[in-house]
């Protein structure tokens, strides 16, 4: 499992997630904003059930704190493209 934020390698959430194998994932523990990110390839949308994952994730939260889980999802179209496209609309 990919994590950039610290504080989520010592929580319980980390460690239970990552004994159930999804080893792969970019996951961003947001708990105190109220939610947590998940990062998903193509090839992830494909392995991996989202309910399923949904469900792994907020069983693992923090009891009695409110939480949603996001999940960011890459996309079909061209990354240099999508880019340029942006780029050039914002000059």
């Amino acid at each position: 499992m990919k994590i950039l934020n610290h504080t989520i390698e010592r929580s319980e959430l980390f460690q239970k997630i990552y004994e159930k194998g999804l080893v792969d994932l970019e996951i961003y523990d947001r708990q105190e904003k109220g939610f947590i990110e998940v990062w998903m390839t193509k090839e992830e949308q494909q392995e991996y059930d989202r309910k399923e994952l949904t469900r792994l994730i907020l069983e693992q939260k923090h009891a009695g704190k409110k939480c949603k889980v996001a999940f960011l999802l890459s996309g079909e179209d061209d990354l240099l493209d999508c880019t340029e496209n942006l780029l050039t609309m914002n000059l």
